[in-house]
C-alpha cells in the first residue's frame, strides 16, 4: 500500500508539474485542468487517505498509521492502540529532532564488514585501509595519488588525517558537479582547520569524466601531469617516488569502460593500481545472465562492463600492467550480505521515524541486489592490485 501510494503521489506530482509548464508555454486550458487534477490527486493521497487512521486529527493521522504498523502483533489486542495512543502528538517520531544531519564522514562504498559491527563509516574506512595495506600504497615513500570517482573526497581526508607524511600530491575526479563542488568545500574546510601540509604539492578535485581522459580540460591535464614534475621547493627526498591510481567502487560504473583510464594512467604516469571491482562467474546460465542483467541495469552498471576473472587479468595486461604482479582478492563474504543487512536495518529505522520511503527507494533496491548476489554467487566483490611492466 505504501509503495502504491508513493507511486501515485510521484506520478501525480510530476504530471501536474509537466502540464503546468505546458500551460504556461502554450496557454491551453486542457493542461491546466490536468494540472489541477494531478495536484488534487497528490494532496488526496498524501493527506486525505491517512485520515482513516485518525479521523479526529489530520496532523497526526500519518503518525497513527505508522504506530499501528509498527506495533502490529506486539501491543494489546494484537496491535490495536487506544484512541489516546493514536491521537497523541508524542510518540517516538521526535527522533527526527535528534538526528545528526551534519555527519562527521561522507563515505560511499560497499564497505568491508568483517569487524565493523554494523557501523557503515567503520566498514567503509576498513575497506579503504585494507586497500592501502594490501597494496602498500603510502608505505614509506612520498606518493602521488589520482582517485577517479572520488565521491565526497572522504578517502583523501582519511589519508591526510592518518597518513599525511607520505602523501605528496592528490587529485580527485568526479563526474558529478554537485559532489565535485562539495569536495572542494570539504578540502578547504580541512585546510582551514588543520593548515595545508608543507609537503603537499597538489590537493585538488575536478569535475571530469574519469573514464574518458580525452575529454579532460587542459587544467585537469596540467594538474595531473604535475605528478611527474616535482616543484623545486620540494627536496629530492620529498619528491613523489610512487604514483598510484586508487579506484574505490567506481570502475564498474564507467559507461566508457575501464580500459581508457587504465591505459592512460599507466602510459602517462606509470601508476600502480589498487581498486575494488566486481567480477562475474564463468559460464552463467541463461536465467543467471538474465537476472544479472536486470539487477545491474537497475543500479546503473553498464551490462558491457561485466568481466570474468580471466577477462579482467587480460584487460590489465593490455593496459600495460605486469601479469605476474596482478593480485585479485575475493572479499564477497565481508561485503554483499553484511552490507545488505545494514541497508535493511537502516531502512527500518528510517521508516520508524516517519521518513519517506520514496526518498530511499533506490537504496532499498540496491540492498535486494546485494543480497541476491551474495546468495547466488553470480557476482563477486574483489580487491585488485597491479603494477606496471618495468
Amino acid at each position: 500500500m505504501d509503495v502504491i501510494k508513493e507511486l501515485i503521489i510521484q506520478a501525480a506530482t510530476i504530471g501536474a508539474i509537466f502540464n503546468y509548464r505546458t500551460t504556461i508555454t502554450k496557454g491551453s486550458e486542457t493542461p491546466l485542468a490536468i494540472f489541477c487534477l494531478g495536484l488534487a490527486a497528490s494532496y488526496f493521497c498524501r493527506f486525505v487517505l491517512p485520515l482513516r487512521f485518525n479521523p479526529t486529527n489530520p496532523f497526526t493521522s500519518e503518525f497513527a498509521r505508522r504506530r499501528l504498523q509498527h506495533t502490529k502483533g506486539k501491543g494489546r489486542g494484537n496491535g490495536k492502540l487506544d484512541r489516546a495512543d493514536l491521537s497523541d502528538m508524542y510518540g517516538t517520531e521526535h527522533t527526527y529532532f535528534n538526528l545528526k544531519l551534519d555527519p562527521d564522514t561522507m563515505w560511499e562504498n560497499c564497505g568491508y564488514w568483517k569487524n565493523a559491527n554494523g557501523h557503515f563509516p567503520t566498514a567503509c574506512r576498513d575497506l579503504f585501509e585494507k586497500m592501502l595495506t594490501v597494496s602498500g600504497a603510502l608505505d614509506n615513500e612520498p606518493t602521488s595519488i589520482l582517485e577517479p570517482g572520488c565521491g565526497c573526497v572522504e578517502a583523501a581526508l582519511h589519508m591526510l588525517s592518518n597518513r599525511p607524511q607520505n602523501l605528496v600530491n592528490y587529485v580527485g575526479l568526479n563526474i558529478n558537479k554537485i559532489q565535485a563542488q562539495f569536495c572542494q568545500e570539504r578540502l578547504k574546510d580541512w585546510q582551514s582547520e588543520h593548515g595545508k601540509p608543507a609537503q603537499t604539492q597538489t590537493l585538488r578535485v575536478f569535475k571530469a569524466d574519469a573514464a574518458q581522459p580525452e575529454t579532460w580540460s587542459n587544467e585537469v591535464r596540467d594538474t595531473i601531469h604535475s605528478f611527474m614534475q616535482p616543484s623545486a621547493s620540494i627536496s629530492p627526498e620529498k619528491a613523489p617516488a610512487r604514483k598510484w591510481l586508487i579506484c574505490v567502487d567506481c570502475l564498474y560504473h564507467f559507461r566508457a569502460g575501464r580500459e581508457k583510464l587504465l591505459t592512460y594512467a599507466k602510459e602517462e604516469f606509470g601508476t600502480s593500481l589498487v581498486a575494488t571491482d566486481y567480477l562475474i562467474k564463468e559460464n552463467l546460465s541463461f536465467v543467471e545472465r538474465w537476472l544479472l542483467w536486470a539487477t545491474l541495469t537497475g543500479i546503473q552498471i553498464p551490462w558491457w562492463n561485466r568481466l570474468t576473472k580471466q577477462q579482467y587479468i587480460d584487460l590489465l595486461v593490455r593496459c600495460g600492467y605486469d601479469r605476474d604482479s596482478i593480485q585479485i582478492i575475493d572479499i564477497t563474504e565481508h561485503s554483499f550480505t553484511p552490507y545488505a543487512d545494514f541497508l535493511s536495518a537502516q531502512t527500518k529505522k528510517w521508516d520508524e521515524i516517519g521518513g519517506s520511503m520514496a526518498a530511499i527507494r533506490p537504496f532499498v533496491h540496491w540492498g535486494y541486489c546485494l543480497r541476491y548476489w551474495g546468495w547466488a554467487g553470480t557476482l563477486r566483490s574483489v580487491m585488485i592490485v597491479a603494477h606496471p611492466k618495468k
